[in-house]
């Protein structure tokens, strides 16, 4: 069978191809952004470290803490970069800390809405002290932890949960857990430990949530004065 005459190559198009540009971490959604249940930052870091497959504390030592102006091992002022995690809640808050793991973030993301994942947008109405604003510790409804979990949703941690004068879940109706419920371990949370991982505890790495309606009745009577004024105060 004679072979088929041959036409020679498709031309290419050597024309070169315009990339958009790329970010240095992984852009991860936030979550709930423009809703009452927006994603805190401190969740999103953590998440973001969870996508890389590295503990937020390596994030944070060898991402973040470089790319802050200023920032030195050595200075005190930055303790809350430090590996303890013990201030790391100011990322939530309407200071300097807040601002400047933001832009950092940022930076890192290519993002531009991570602002939103703390209080800066409401700074000018909010008291400019962070202990006014913002817990110092880890708070977090066992009930949503345990739905999310059942339902196949992604954990995470809301921004109302880190509001110093919020001590209930308004969806649960159940008082926010403040210590790891093990007593072996019991210690209050930091916002981003090395170790940190959304829903389990920095320290001892168990489980904190708990069936919504265990976690209901552990909590005191919905008919008690104080109760009610919590609940007032979740909800506005």
């Amino acid at each position: 069978m004679p072979e088929a005459p041959f036409d020679g190559y498709d031309e290419w198009d050597l024309t070169p191809v315009s990339l958009p540009p790329r970010s240095t971490l992984y852009a991860v959604e936030p979550i709930g952004v423009g809703t009452p249940w927006v994603e805190s930052l401190t969740s999103y870091l953590t998440r973001v470290a969870s996508a890389h497959g590295v503990f937020p504390g390596v994030l944070i030592n060898k991402m973040i803490a470089p790319l802050v102006p200023g920032y030195s091992p050595y200075k005190r002022k930055h303790d809350l970069f430090r590996i303890g995690g013990g201030r790391s809640m100011l990322f939530n808050g309407v200071g300097l800390p807040a601002t400047s793991t933001v832009q950092v973030l940022e930076t890192l993301t290519l993002r531009t809405d991570l602002r939103y994942l703390t209080f800066l947008p409401l700074a000018p109405v909010l008291p400019g002290k962070a202990k006014s604003v913002v817990r110092f510790t880890k708070a977090w409804c066992p009930g949503c932890y345990e739905e999310w979990y059942e339902t196949a949703q992604m954990l995470y941690d809301p921004l109302l949960w880190a509001l110093q004068a919020i001590s209930i879940c308004p969806r649960h109706l159940c008082r926010l857990s403040t210590r790891c419920p093990y007593q072996e371990c019991a210690r209050p949370l930091p916002g981003v430990a090395w170790r940190s991982r959304v829903g389990y505890c920095s320290y001892c790495q168990r489980w904190l949530g708990v069936v919504p309606q265990r976690a209901k009745e552990q909590s005191p009577s919905h008919q008690d004065a104080e109760w009610q004024w919590q609940q007032w105060v979740a909800d506005a």
